[in-house]
């Protein structure tokens, strides 16, 4: 929470820079981050199917999809596992409902399709494939359930306090109702469009207050 209130888990007193955060990165600003289009594009792509419309999505959160992770991706067979594992996560549900409390859990949906993503690569479905990195994976989730998977890149994860899986702490915190209804009051801004997640502007502020940090050189 001290990312944004400056007395932390009190939540009563909001940091300044979320504001300037949230309207830096979704404003209408000449110097608008490209990620700021990210929702729009995947607005209406197919909720049980990874697309090229996806992928193209996802390059505007400053990630490349390989070329033989792509091809693979959008070939039949990658279609058909990609397609027949999201129909396994739940649709229409955000991270705090309480029938999605396992969804990160080793044995469900989004894990295997995690993995999945992990081998993907063409001509051959094979383990170390292009997207063996864990940020352009991340994004690829979102892009299909931006209510559910949040994004985990570098700097989301550097910024957070170090746990076995971030995604569940977040889950976690976001189960408490005081804490949820907090966030949602100070990340409500009038730049940021309905249809961003409340986990997307979690991202943002986050990213945008600390990427300098992580910025190589």
């Amino acid at each position: 929470m001290g990312h944004f209130f400056t007395d932390g888990t009190n939540a009563s007193e909001v940091r300044s820079d979320v504001a300037q955060a949230l309207n830096k990165y979704f404003g209408p600003s000449a110097n608008r981050y490209s990620g700021s289009q990210f929702e729009d594009l995947i607005t209406d792509s197919d909720p049980f199917s990874l697309t090229a419309q996806d992928l193209i999505a996802v390059t505007t959160l400053s990630v490349s999809i390989p070329a033989r992770a792509a091809i693979w991706i959008l070939s039949e067979d990658g279609r058909n596992k990609i397609s027949s594992i999201l129909k396994e996560v739940p649709m229409g549900r955000d991270i705090w409902d309480p029938d999605v409390r396992d969804i990160f859990l080793d044995d469900g949906p989004v894990m295997e399709l995690w993995r999945t993503l992990e081998n993907a690569n063409w001509p051959v479905f094979k383990p170390g494939g292009g997207l063996g990195g864990s940020t352009k994976r991340s994004k690829i989730l979102a892009s299909k359930r931006p209510r559910l998977i949040p994004i985990l890149d570098r700097v989301v994860r550097g910024s957070l306090p170090e746990t076995k899986n971030t995604w569940i702490s977040l889950q976690g915190v976001l189960r408490n109702d005081f804490y949820r209804t907090k966030l949602e009051e100070v990340l409500e801004n009038p730049n940021v469009s309905e249809n961003v997640s409340l986990l997307r502007r979690i991202d943002a502020v986050i990213w945008i207050n600390n990427e300098k940090k992580f910025r190589k050189g």
